[in-house]
């Protein structure tokens, strides 16, 4: 009887210690994913190529608004904008300790968390690439 507690006790300072693992490492992810929103905000509201200046109606609209390959660049920052914001507010929901962090539940947010990630991060490189093609 005394062993199998000893044992739940050992199995239960081994998940803690993943835990606390997994949570610093998420500090980390989290500033990454901060940084990719400031930049994300930066270049959907810095837009390239200035704006029209004419008076036939269209003054005050992009430039670059007609061209295919800036609207991509539109739909893409949007999506890695939209994935880092999704991010930070699971890491926001993982950090609440008004409940006791659980190993299996802090694997699958943190697992949910990389995908977000990784889809913003494929994102910025295909809104680079068509950002940079707009303007050519």
């Amino acid at each position: 009887m005394q062993l199998r507690e000893d044992d739940k006790d050992k199995a239960k300072k081994t998940d803690q210690i993943k835990v606390k693992s997994i949570m610093k490492v998420a500090q980390i992810h989290i500033v990454v994913a901060r940084l990719i929103m400031t930049v994300t905000f930066t270049a959907g509201i810095t837009l390239s190529g200035g704006f029209e200046s004419d008076l036939n109606g269209d003054k005050g609209m992009d430039i670059l608004i007609r061209k295919t390959t800036f609207r991509e660049f539109i739909v893409f920052d949007d999506i890695f904008f939209t994935c880092s914001a999704i991010a930070i507010f699971i890491y926001f929901l993982m950090a609440d300790e008004s409940r006791p962090p659980q190993l299996e539940i802090v694997n699958k947010i943190y697992d949910l968390i990389g995908i977000f990630q990784c889809l913003s991060m494929f994102a910025i490189i295909i809104a680079f690439e068509t950002g940079y093609h707009s303007i050519l």
